[in-house]
């Protein structure tokens, strides 16, 4: 199979597949399942990168090609902005969930799958929290710990 990139595409698919693999890599080895196809996808884009004449953007790491410092650090900076993000939408989900379902009665809690579209009566409790921990982050939440 041939696909045509720009090398500003190469580059990009580079990243990308970085991201995936550092996100994909730990849930499947979690679940016992194995990784080698993912290292193998990972070294033929990395060899492309000395065909192509793009060097720079891979380095020797022993006795494999990795990516080169300035792209991994790309990667690194992208997941870490995504975790944050995620942390704070999800900490805002499960809170408002939680808020909505104390106002229904036991007959009216409804169970939500966690790919569905929210209710519109929830996305006000998610916009709320969402607006607070923008503003506030975590310093106004308290947790009471019963002992």
């Amino acid at each position: 199979m041939t696909i045509d990139l720009s090398e500003t595409e190469y580059e990009q698919l580079l990243t990308l597949v970085g991201i995936g693999v550092n996100v994909a890599a730990p849930v499947l080895e979690a679940k016992g399942v194995e990784t080698a196809h993912l290292e193998a996808l990972e070294k033929t884009l990395w060899e492309r990168a000395h065909e192509l004449g793009k060097d720079e953007l891979v380095h020797e790491h022993g006795d494999h090609l990795d990516l080169s410092p300035e792209v991994a650090f790309g990667v690194e900076d992208t997941l870490a902005e995504y975790l944050d993000a995620f942390f704070w939408d999800e900490l805002s989900r499960r809170l408002a969930l939680r808020d909505y379902i104390a106002e229904l009665l036991p007959e009216e809690r409804p169970t939500f799958d966690h790919h569905e579209e929210l209710p519109e009566p929830l996305k006000k409790h998610v916009e709320k929290y969402g607006i607070e921990f923008d503003e506030h982050g975590v310093d106004r939440l308290t947790l009471v710990i019963e002992r």
